[in-house]
């Protein structure tokens, strides 16, 4: 697994924020209370290569074994397992609203706002590590989003910055009823099949063609010779049994190694969940009115404000 990649994920789980500045570099801003571990500091500079440590004095080098990859460990396996956090919006309004959503359609559906009121939803963030054990064995992390007012996967809320507090800082009712038993499924499913398509892409098809022509070949070479032997005069009857015995077990084993070459074709990694967390982000609300000519269907809008759109459940 990429070192940068994981202290990076392990300062994201800790609420960090983690901003590449170059090659190997980055700039690290952690919460206040992680201070005390870093020298009362909360800005780090971390360099992932020998070189650019050097090029940057004031950058800390990590690597395996050094103090603050240590650090950055110990308080990520301290991270509780689950926790929520509460999302802070500047503004929960949204102008033009009828010609946006208008737009969603294309325009071919008249727009007529009904109502609007501000309300609370949650989307689940899960960090999963897959581990797989192969003739390559590998460990990865993965992380997803999960909308649980659409029940679906947010492939951009990654990409959004959020700033929360620990308590909700306004009361809003929430879009429907939470069901975080399905968000996880839906995270599951999604990094199961995704872990499995990277583990077969570092799998080299070429190679497994060559051990099991090895396998078979050899085991054949086996079998001939226990053959041979079941064929000589003489032989007693006990003997050619106990030889019988041993070409069915040479069989067994040959089969045993060729299924376990072909399931290294498709490795199934296992899945560990790391962290869960919920971010509840307030939201607007807007049931409207769609016609077009004789058709009528009254439907129902949320706008999120932190990346600026629009979505239906």
């Amino acid at each position: 697994m990429n070192l940068q990649q994981f202290v990076t994920d392990a300062i994201e789980t800790m609420g960090g924020i983690v901003e590449p500045l170059e090659y190997a570099l980055c700039l690290v801003l952690l919460p206040d209370e992680y201070a005390s571990r870093f020298q009362e500091r909360t800005e780090l500079t971390l360099a992932f290569d020998y070189e650019v440590a050097e090029e940057h004095g004031n950058a800390e080098f990590v690597t395996f074994g050094s103090r603050i990859l240590d650090e950055f460990i110990d308080i990520a396996a301290g991270v509780p397992m689950s926790t929520a956090r509460y999302v802070l919006v500047d503004r929960l309004d949204v102008i033009d609203a009828e010609e946006k959503i208008r737009n969603l359609m294309d325009g071919r559906f008249i727009v007529a706002i009904r109502s609007k009121r501000p309300i609370m939803g949650i989307w689940g963030f899960f960090l999963f590590v897959a581990r797989c054990i192969a003739d390559e064995s590998f460990e990865e992390t993965y992380k997803v989003w999960v909308n649980l007012t659409t029940g679906e996967v947010d492939e951009t809320m990654s990409d959004a910055i959020l700033f929360y507090e620990t308590r909700p800082s306004a009361e809003y009712p929430y879009a429907n009823e939470a069901d975080f038993l399905s968000a996880y499924q839906i995270a599951y499913d999604c990094i199961s099949d995704k872990s499995e398509r990277d583990a077969v892409l570092r799998v080299d098809p070429k190679h497994a063609k060559q051990e099991m022509e090895r396998v078979k070949y050899y085991y054949q070479e086996l079998l001939e010779e226990n053959e041979r032997r079941m064929n000589r005069k003489g032989v007693s009857d006990e003997r050619v049994e106990e030889l019988g015995y041993k070409r069915a077990a040479l069989e067994i084993e040959r089969d045993r190694q060729l299924i376990e070459i072909r399931e290294n074709l498709s490795p199934k990694p296992q899945l560990t969940l790391l962290q869960g967390i919920s971010y509840h982000i307030p939201l607007l609300e807007i049931t409207c009115l769609l016609t077009h000519r004789t058709y009528r269907e009254e439907k129902t809008y949320y706008y999120e404000p932190i990346q600026k759109r629009f979505f239906s459940d």
